[in-house]
Protein backbone atom coordinates (compact mmCIF):
# COMPACT_ATOMS: atom_id res chain seq x y z
CA UNK A 1 0.00 0.00 0.00
CA UNK A 2 1.44 3.37 -0.98
CA UNK A 3 2.10 6.17 1.54
CA UNK A 4 -0.56 8.25 -0.13
CA UNK A 5 -3.17 5.61 0.62
CA UNK A 6 -2.12 5.64 4.30
CA UNK A 7 -2.51 9.40 4.47
CA UNK A 8 -5.74 9.46 2.50
CA UNK A 9 -8.54 10.64 4.69
CA UNK A 10 -11.96 9.08 4.66
CA UNK A 11 -14.26 11.19 2.48
CA UNK A 12 -17.23 12.73 4.23
CA UNK A 13 -19.74 9.98 4.73
CA UNK A 14 -23.35 10.98 4.05
CA UNK A 15 -25.78 10.52 6.88
CA UNK A 16 -28.31 7.76 6.24
CA UNK A 17 -31.08 10.32 6.46
CA UNK A 18 -29.64 12.22 3.52
CA UNK A 19 -29.98 9.14 1.33
CA UNK A 20 -32.97 7.23 2.65
CA UNK A 21 -35.39 9.46 4.56
CA UNK A 22 -34.81 12.87 3.03
CA UNK A 23 -34.54 12.41 -0.76
CA UNK A 24 -37.96 14.00 -1.32
CA UNK A 25 -37.78 16.70 1.35
CA UNK A 26 -37.09 19.37 -1.26
CA UNK A 27 -40.26 18.27 -3.07
CA UNK A 28 -42.58 17.51 -0.15
CA UNK A 29 -42.70 20.99 1.40
CA UNK A 30 -43.52 22.89 -1.83
CA UNK A 31 -46.08 20.23 -2.78
CA UNK A 32 -47.78 20.54 0.60
CA UNK A 33 -47.89 24.33 0.28
CA UNK A 34 -49.38 24.22 -3.22
CA UNK A 35 -52.01 21.68 -2.14
CA UNK A 36 -52.88 23.84 0.88
CA UNK A 37 -53.59 26.83 -1.36
CA UNK A 38 -55.63 24.76 -3.82
CA UNK A 39 -57.70 23.16 -1.07
CA UNK A 40 -58.38 26.53 0.55
CA UNK A 41 -59.55 28.01 -2.75
CA UNK A 42 -61.69 24.93 -3.45
CA UNK A 43 -63.44 24.77 -0.08
CA UNK A 44 -63.98 28.53 -0.01
CA UNK A 45 -65.55 28.31 -3.46
CA UNK A 46 -67.81 25.46 -2.34
CA UNK A 47 -68.95 27.51 0.64
CA UNK A 48 -69.64 30.40 -1.71
CA UNK A 49 -71.70 28.14 -3.97
CA UNK A 50 -73.89 27.31 -1.01
CA UNK A 51 -74.69 31.00 -0.67
CA UNK A 52 -72.57 31.50 2.44
CA UNK A 53 -71.45 34.90 3.58
CA UNK A 54 -67.93 36.12 4.20
CA UNK A 55 -67.83 34.74 7.73
CA UNK A 56 -68.77 31.22 6.71
CA UNK A 57 -66.35 31.28 3.77
CA UNK A 58 -63.59 32.46 6.07
CA UNK A 59 -64.42 29.67 8.53
CA UNK A 60 -64.35 27.14 5.66
CA UNK A 61 -60.95 28.39 4.54
CA UNK A 62 -59.50 28.21 8.05
CA UNK A 63 -60.99 24.74 8.61
CA UNK A 64 -59.50 23.48 5.34
CA UNK A 65 -56.10 24.89 6.32
CA UNK A 66 -56.24 23.31 9.77
CA UNK A 67 -57.25 19.91 8.39
CA UNK A 68 -54.56 19.90 5.72
CA UNK A 69 -51.84 21.06 8.10
CA UNK A 70 -52.78 18.24 10.48
CA UNK A 71 -52.59 15.70 7.64
CA UNK A 72 -49.16 16.99 6.59
CA UNK A 73 -47.85 16.87 10.16
CA UNK A 74 -49.07 13.30 10.68
CA UNK A 75 -47.57 12.11 7.39
CA UNK A 76 -44.26 13.80 8.22
CA UNK A 77 -44.14 12.27 11.70
CA UNK A 78 -45.00 8.84 10.29
CA UNK A 79 -42.26 8.98 7.67
CA UNK A 80 -39.67 10.14 10.19
CA UNK A 81 -40.73 7.43 12.66
CA UNK A 82 -40.42 4.75 10.00
CA UNK A 83 -36.99 6.02 9.06
CA UNK A 84 -35.85 6.04 12.68
CA UNK A 85 -37.02 2.44 13.04
CA UNK A 86 -35.07 1.47 9.89
CA UNK A 87 -32.03 3.39 11.12
CA UNK A 88 -32.01 1.68 14.52
CA UNK A 89 -32.14 -1.74 12.87
CA UNK A 90 -29.47 -0.74 10.33
CA UNK A 91 -27.10 0.48 13.05
CA UNK A 92 -27.73 -2.70 15.03
CA UNK A 93 -26.67 -4.77 12.02
CA UNK A 94 -23.60 -2.58 11.58
CA UNK A 95 -22.60 -3.11 15.21
CA UNK A 96 -23.04 -6.87 14.97
CA UNK A 97 -21.23 -7.36 11.65
CA UNK A 98 -18.44 -9.92 12.12
CA UNK A 99 -16.57 -9.62 8.81
CA UNK A 100 -15.65 -6.88 6.34
CA UNK A 101 -17.91 -8.49 3.74
CA UNK A 102 -20.91 -8.43 6.06
CA UNK A 103 -20.10 -4.86 7.04
CA UNK A 104 -19.90 -3.77 3.40
CA UNK A 105 -23.20 -5.46 2.59
CA UNK A 106 -24.92 -3.70 5.49
CA UNK A 107 -23.39 -0.33 4.65
CA UNK A 108 -24.60 -0.68 1.07
CA UNK A 109 -28.18 -0.64 2.35
CA UNK A 110 -27.86 3.02 3.32
CA UNK A 111 -24.84 4.41 1.44
CA UNK A 112 -23.90 4.50 -2.25
CA UNK A 113 -22.39 1.22 -3.40
CA UNK A 114 -19.50 3.04 -5.12
CA UNK A 115 -18.53 4.65 -1.82
CA UNK A 116 -18.83 1.41 0.14
CA UNK A 117 -16.68 -0.59 -2.27
CA UNK A 118 -13.99 2.11 -2.22
CA UNK A 119 -13.59 1.90 1.56
CA UNK A 120 -10.51 0.18 2.94
CA UNK A 121 -10.59 -2.17 5.95
CA UNK A 122 -9.44 0.46 8.45
CA UNK A 123 -12.10 2.81 7.16
CA UNK A 124 -14.75 0.11 7.55
CA UNK A 125 -13.60 -0.40 11.13
CA UNK A 126 -13.84 3.32 11.73
CA UNK A 127 -17.41 3.43 10.44
CA UNK A 128 -18.36 0.45 12.58
CA UNK A 129 -16.92 2.27 15.58
CA UNK A 130 -19.04 5.32 14.75
CA UNK A 131 -22.11 3.10 14.52
CA UNK A 132 -21.36 1.62 17.94
CA UNK A 133 -21.07 5.10 19.45
CA UNK A 134 -24.39 6.27 17.99
CA UNK A 135 -27.26 6.81 20.38
CA UNK A 136 -29.57 3.83 20.52
CA UNK A 137 -32.80 5.86 20.69
CA UNK A 138 -33.77 8.98 18.77
CA UNK A 139 -36.41 11.41 19.90
CA UNK A 140 -39.52 11.92 17.85
CA UNK A 141 -39.17 15.02 15.68
CA UNK A 142 -42.07 16.97 17.14
CA UNK A 143 -40.51 20.29 16.14
CA UNK A 144 -40.27 19.19 12.53
CA UNK A 145 -43.90 18.05 12.49
CA UNK A 146 -44.99 21.33 14.07
CA UNK A 147 -42.99 23.28 11.49
CA UNK A 148 -44.65 21.37 8.65
CA UNK A 149 -48.09 22.05 10.14
CA UNK A 150 -47.40 25.77 10.59
CA UNK A 151 -46.03 26.10 7.04
CA UNK A 152 -49.03 24.32 5.52
CA UNK A 153 -51.46 26.42 7.56
CA UNK A 154 -49.84 29.77 6.81
CA UNK A 155 -49.40 29.22 3.05
CA UNK A 156 -53.05 30.01 2.12
CA UNK A 157 -53.38 33.01 4.46
CA UNK A 158 -52.62 35.63 1.73
CA UNK A 159 -55.79 34.46 -0.05
CA UNK A 160 -58.07 35.49 2.80
CA UNK A 161 -57.65 39.25 2.73
CA UNK A 162 -60.80 39.85 0.58
CA UNK A 163 -62.93 37.99 3.14
CA UNK A 164 -61.69 40.38 5.81
CA UNK A 165 -61.80 43.70 3.99
CA UNK A 166 -64.34 43.48 1.13
CA UNK A 167 -67.99 43.80 2.27
CA UNK A 168 -69.54 42.15 -0.81
CA UNK A 169 -69.26 38.37 -0.51
CA UNK A 170 -69.44 37.74 -4.29
CA UNK A 171 -66.71 40.28 -5.01
CA UNK A 172 -64.62 38.95 -2.14
CA UNK A 173 -64.83 35.44 -3.62
CA UNK A 174 -63.70 36.72 -7.04
CA UNK A 175 -60.78 38.58 -5.49
CA UNK A 176 -59.86 35.51 -3.46
CA UNK A 177 -59.59 33.36 -6.59
CA UNK A 178 -57.65 36.11 -8.38
CA UNK A 179 -55.22 36.25 -5.48
CA UNK A 180 -55.01 32.45 -5.57
CA UNK A 181 -54.05 32.55 -9.25
CA UNK A 182 -51.19 34.98 -8.61
CA UNK A 183 -50.04 33.16 -5.46
CA UNK A 184 -50.17 29.76 -7.16
CA UNK A 185 -48.17 31.08 -10.09
CA UNK A 186 -45.39 32.14 -7.71
CA UNK A 187 -45.59 28.95 -5.64
CA UNK A 188 -45.70 26.81 -8.77
CA UNK A 189 -42.55 28.41 -10.13
CA UNK A 190 -40.83 27.82 -6.78
CA UNK A 191 -42.06 24.23 -6.62
CA UNK A 192 -40.96 23.52 -10.20
CA UNK A 193 -37.52 24.99 -9.60
CA UNK A 194 -37.08 22.69 -6.61
CA UNK A 195 -38.22 19.69 -8.66
CA UNK A 196 -36.15 20.51 -11.74
CA UNK A 197 -39.17 21.37 -13.90
CA UNK A 198 -39.80 24.46 -16.08
CA UNK A 199 -40.88 27.17 -13.58
CA UNK A 200 -42.99 29.20 -16.00
CA UNK A 201 -44.93 26.18 -17.22
CA UNK A 202 -45.72 24.90 -13.73
CA UNK A 203 -46.64 28.35 -12.45
CA UNK A 204 -48.89 29.07 -15.43
CA UNK A 205 -50.60 25.67 -15.10
CA UNK A 206 -51.44 26.23 -11.45
CA UNK A 207 -52.57 29.79 -12.14
CA UNK A 208 -54.91 28.54 -14.89
CA UNK A 209 -56.26 25.90 -12.51
CA UNK A 210 -57.01 28.58 -9.92
CA UNK A 211 -58.65 30.67 -12.64
CA UNK A 212 -60.85 27.75 -13.65
CA UNK A 213 -61.90 27.23 -10.04
CA UNK A 214 -62.79 30.90 -9.75
CA UNK A 215 -64.69 30.92 -13.05
CA UNK A 216 -66.67 27.85 -12.09
CA UNK A 217 -67.53 29.35 -8.71
CA UNK A 218 -68.75 32.61 -10.25
CA UNK A 219 -70.70 30.84 -13.00
CA UNK A 220 -72.40 28.37 -10.66
CA UNK A 221 -73.09 31.00 -8.02
CA UNK A 222 -74.86 33.11 -10.63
Amino acid sequence: MTPTSHSRELPPTPEPGDLVAQPQAHVDRPTEVVCAVLLTALFTGLAGLAGAGRGVMLAAAVAAGCAWSLVCAVLYARRVSLFQLWRRRWLARLRSARSPEALRATLAEGLPASLVHALEPQELARLQGIARSEERDAAVDYKGALGVAVLSFMAPLPLLWPLLWVPDAALALRLLHGTAAVWLFLLGAWWARRCGLPPWLAGATLAVLAGLLGTASVWLRG
